[in-house]
């Protein structure tokens, strides 16, 4: 009879202790963030030159987005990408170049990344054409992305 009721005894305590535990926990949730803003050192026109391929032809800056989580400001890595499109794809995949930019808030072109990236992007050599630029801004795995104001340009690109 002592051995059932210090089982039940034990049992009572376990069940006591068990059911006295509670999990502490914080869930974190991705509450928002600000679209950054671009800029430009240059509005254009580029009439882009081979003979100066490696000279500066413009530096795009852009605002932080601020990505909001409950706990705070992400503590988060940034992806930014800068995207580059022949005026009227919207942005299209297939027409879009993405020049990827780890944590900066700037990113500088050459002459020649610059004629590289407008070529790729569908513009013809020797004619003067417009192009837009946008930045993209992800966190991990391209996870809410937000995206900038449109900057709109001309240039004149060279066949290298």
């Amino acid at each position: 009879m002592k051995k059932i009721v210090n089982s039940l005894l034990l049992a009572l305590v376990g069940v006591v202790l068990f059911a006295s535990c509670k999990k502490d926990e914080h869930k974190n949730y991705y509450e928002g963030g600000t679209n950054p803003v671009l800029t430009a050192s240059d509005a254009g026109p580029f009439n882009l030159d081979i003979n100066t391929r490696n000279a500066t032809a413009v530096t795009f800056s852009w605002t932080n987005p601020n990505y909001q989580f409950t706990t705070g400001l992400s503590s988060q890595d940034v992806t930014y990408t800068v995207q580059i499109a022949k005026s009227g794809t919207n942005f299209a995949p297939a027409t879009t170049v993405e020049v990827a930019v780890p944590k900066d808030l700037s990113r500088t072109f050459t002459v020649g990344q610059l004629n590289t990236a407008l070529l790729t992007a569908g513009l013809i050599e020797d004619i003067s054409a417009d192009f837009e630029v946008r930045l993209k801004s992800s966190l991990a795995n391209g996870n809410a992305a937000l995206y900038s104001n449109v900057l709109s340009f001309t240039a004149k690109p060279f066949l290298d």
